[in-house]
């Protein structure tokens, strides 16, 4: 799908300015982000929204050859600015797997005869707004997303960094250093091991071979020479696309982006060497063995590129096969067999051809249990037809998808520049989905026969080292209103409701209070598992049943759980609300516990914690938790032990339910394409016979033990690359009004411009990532510290965050560090309001807290009340260096 492309893989999307978190657990985990079906009928509301979203798109074209983008979106006070250089790993030519590309990306920040190193984030940030970038196969993208009041300053910083890269000396060999730190996380990173696996494997004349970041011993050999040429021969702007989406005039626009980039002229630009990949005459398989506790698998097969005819085809069969829970190889293999903790398939399709993969995390054992059922299922597809239901389900999935990007400016913003880099026309999607439309169960058996087949197959695996014992509203005004309607029912159950009718969707979040207070040792993971199995099976539905309801009407219904909360949350078409607030109010009241699904999500969560501690990061957080929160429920892990996780019954599970799935302890939210009348009489229907119950005793904020508050040293040793360093205090809870202040302390250490960032990555080059962040709880929490680095290097990184801490906590922070602050506060809830999901979430959650549903909504206003007196006075409360855990997880010798 064209929205898709080239970010679908590990190995082909790198951020060169922050750390990427991801909590998929595949490798290669799809983003269905294509375009709706086209109108048939032009009386489909579906198609007629999105022929109003893509409405009134501007593409113009410079002399010089720079596309340029824009789209007026009046709904939020925000821009989103992109730059697009078709320049990635696969354009390399000489230097192909040195990662030279991706070591420009981190330079293009690096300076100008403008800027100094930092000016350029630093001016962002000070404007409210966000910088990154990232490296693809066959682009870097750099973006930023602006209040709109400051649009100009950002398009003004991008432009001049990507046409006039100084790349001072002394940074070039700073930030190489930085991207080792880089490749040692990604080699910590069992994901990007396998995707690098597969594709060295898969491809043997492409550059897809290489990954993104490079070979360490080609990359070593990296000269600034290198860097300047690379950047001269792709950085010019017939090579470019600026788009531009959001609350701005396009006119105004237009003429800012001439007078900023007319003055760069083209350049020669030799056709990059691309190898042709030979067909593949036989299956290749690779293996790789590690410290790992849970294995992993990649099949993947050569398919075709992204104009191909077949590629809408391959990309619905991905849905179909493993695209949700109701899908094929999820039913079959790890439902019905349990031979899979997770199974996935996707289709990639870039410039040049590419794969048809499927994923599955699994135990060891069952490999060749696993293959054979793989292999069942693909001759399956070659064989038999697929069904008409099957076929719109995917539909119905890829549409819902489409509206999601147009949810955000980014997305917006993104979908319309890669049109234009794939297909010359930021309105690529008609073309697409006219090709969509075409698709037929018989053209699924067809291309099947045709690409998945044993000579055209890959297979790549990651397994655990076999041991002896194993062979066994704001300053700015908004434009669009956040009028939120909130009810209390009878039983006590708390109601909200906003419309909003941007989009054709209704989200629907029921959340109730529970998580680690009540929890200990014995039932530790019982929240995580309680909500997990919400959806596994009512007396009415069953699993499949419940699954297959949501998915084919493209909707998405998935439980959640935390450390305060647990709950559901529902996406759905407006026209499908009311079966939707059915199946979920089924599925949160009248769970029926049957031990066969208990069975299948422990075994799942027993193996997403091996994952878990195959992190150095999680050991450091998991040692720091124990140390601060000695004696108390917040030391424990959310998703629980193994041991806690295989004790728990039945009967444990419905008890818990009992006492927190009860009216006075849960809040329902209902946001989106639908009026509150509406939303309160369906909540009534299928929520207003719910138990009353008794509403959980919120603790006392600062209720937690003692545990350790003197400065004390940890050491770890994990068999990974990476030395983390993770410095913790005691923090506050959830409702403490010091909240904002430790909010403005806490972005101030972190981002690009931070004085920790500048100083340990950008002037010394010890760190690829640092930073800082919260866990929060209504009983107490704790900040943290944290930063990547070598083990050589981990005493000087530890001493300079405790500078940094103490310097705070001894002076505050600086005025314009706090004005920074806050407009990153600021920028991010409004970002967060676009999107009505995470909204109905968030108030739905501060109001079960007793902050009140708004309380994320009036963050700009308290903000504008707080001073840095306010914050001074916070950080010598709670930040002082000798009184911090330090936990060091260095590598094994």
């Amino acid at each position: 799908m064209f929205r898709k492309k080239q970010k679908v893989i590990y190995l082909c999307d790198l951020c060169a300015s922050a750390v990427k978190k991801s909590f998929a657990l595949f490798a290669f985990g799809i983003i269905l982000l294509s375009p709706c079906l086209s109108a048939k009928a032009d009386g489909n509301p579906v198609n007629q929204r999105i022929e109003r979203l893509s409405a009134g798109v501007r593409r113009h074209q410079l002399d010089n050859g720079l596309a340029c983008i824009i789209k007026e979106d009046f709904s939020a006070p925000l821009v989103s600015i992109q730059i697009w250089v078709g320049a990635g790993s696969a354009q390399e030519g000489d230097l192909l797997g040195g990662g030279l590309s991706h070591l420009i990306e981190h330079m293009i920040f690096k300076g100008t005869a403008r800027r100094k190193p930092a000016d350029i984030s630093r001016e962002i940030d000070d404007a409210g707004g966000t910088i990154n970038a990232y490296t693809s196969i066959d682009r870097t993208v750099f973006w930023v997303v602006m209040p709109s009041e400051s649009w100009r300053t950002g398009l003004d910083v991008l432009a001049d960094a990507v046409l006039n890269a100084s790349f001072p000396e002394n940074e070039w060999r700073r930030e190489k250093e930085v991207v080792r730190r880089e490749m040692a996380m990604g080699n910590d990173d069992p994901g990007r091991a396998l995707s690098k696996l597969l594709f060295q494997t898969a491809y043997h004349a492409h550059p897809y071979r290489f990954p993104v970041i490079g070979l360490e011993p080609v990359f070593n050999t990296l000269t600034r020479d290198d860097l300047v040429a690379f950047f001269r021969r792709h950085y010019t702007p017939d090579n470019m696309i600026v788009a531009v989406a959001g609350n701005i005039a396009a006119d105004e626009v237009r003429a800012e982006i001439e007078n900023l980039f007319s003055g760069a002229g083209r350049r020669t630009r030799p056709p990059a060497a691309q190898g042709a990949e030979p067909i593949q005459a036989g299956q290749r398989t690779a293996r790789k063995t590690g410290k790992y506790n849970i294995a992993r698998l990649a099949c993947a097969w050569h398919t075709v590129n992204l104009s191909h005819p077949d590629a809408p085809a391959l990309d619905v069969l991905a849905v179909i096969a493993g695209g949700g829970k109701s899908s094929r190889l999820e039913r079959q293999i790890k439902e019905n067999k349990k031979i899979a903790f997770n199974i996935a398939a996707w289709s990639w399709t870039p410039k040049d051809p590419g794969l048809f993969g499927i994923n599955a995390d699994f135990d060891p054992a069952k490999e060749e249990e696993l293959l054979k059922a793989i292999e069942e299922e693909v001759a399956g597809w070659r064989a038999n037809t697929f069904t008409a239901a099957e076929v719109e389900k995917a539909r119905n999935k890829i549409a819902a998808d489409t509206f999601l990007a147009f949810q955000t400016v980014g997305g917006q913003a993104d979908t319309f520049a890669s049109g234009e880099f794939y297909a010359g026309t930021p309105l690529y999607f008609d073309i697409y989905l006219k090709r969509l439309d075409a698709v037929t169960p018989a053209a699924l058996k067809e291309a099947a026969g045709k690409y998945l087949v044993e000579n055209n197959r890959t297979i790549a695996v990651l397994s655990p080292v076999i041991t002896n014992a194993a062979a066994e509203k704001s300053e700015t005004e908004i434009k669009a209103e956040i009028n939120i309607v909130k009810k209390t029912f009878p039983n006590g159950l708390t109601f909200l409701a906003r419309e909003d009718n941007r989009l054709p969707f209704v989200h629907i979040c029921a959340a109730s209070l529970g998580g680690l207070l009540l929890e200990n040792e014995q039932n530790s993971g019982i929240t995580c598992l309680t909500a997990e199995m919400l959806t596994r099976g009512t007396a009415l539905r069953s699993r499949d049943q419940i699954s297959a309801a949501a998915e084919n009407t493209g909707g998405a219904l998935a439980p959640f759980s935390g450390m305060n909360a647990c709950g559901l949350q529902a996406r759905c078409f407006a026209k499908d609300v009311e079966l939707f607030m059915d199946i979920l109010a089924d599925c949160f009241l009248r769970p029926d516990f049957p031990d066969a699904e208990i069975n299948k999500c422990k075994a799942v969560q027993i193996a997403g914690i091996e994952q878990q501690r195959e992190s150095p990061m999680f050991l450091a957080q998991e040692a720091m938790r124990r140390a601060l929160f000695a004696g108390h429920p917040y030391r424990l892990n959310a998703e629980g032990t193994p041991e806690s996780v295989t004790a728990l019954a039945r009967e444990d599970l419905r008890g818990l339910h009992k006492i927190i799935a009860a009216g006075g302890n849960t809040v329902i939210a209902v946001f989106g394409d639908i009026s509150a009348e509406k939303a309160e009489k369906l909540a009534e229907k299928y929520f207003g016979e719910m138990p009353a119950g008794p509403r959980q005793d919120r603790p006392t904020p600062g209720d937690v033990a003692t545990g350790t508050r003197s400065g004390k040293k940890i050491d770890l040793a994990a068999p990974r690359e990476q030395t983390i360093i993770l410095a913790g205090l005691p923090g506050l809870a959830l409702v403490d009004g010091r909240m904002d202040a430790l909010n403005i302390i806490l972005q101030a250490l972190n981002g690009l411009s931070s004085d920790l960032m500048i100083r340990v990555r950008d002037q010394k080059g010890l760190a690829y990532y640092t930073g800082a962040y919260q866990r929060a709880g209504l009983a107490g929490g704790l900040m943290a510290v944290y930063s990547g680095t070598r083990v050589e290097e981990a005493e000087r990184v530890r001493a300079m965050i405790a500078t940094e801490i103490n310097r705070i906590g001894e002076k505050g922070i600086r005025a314009g560090e706090f004005e920074r602050a806050r407009l990153q506060i600021v920028m991010k809830g409004r970002q967060k309001q676009q999107d009505n999901g995470a909204l109905a979430r968030e108030c739905a959650l501060n109001e079960l807290y007793g902050l009140g549903y708004n309380h994320g909504i009036e963050t700009e206003k308290r903000l504008a009340e707080l001073t840095p007196a306010d914050v001074r006075k916070t950080a010598a409360e709670i930040l002082c260096a000798e009184k911090m855990v330090v936990v060091t997880v260095k590598p094994e010798k």
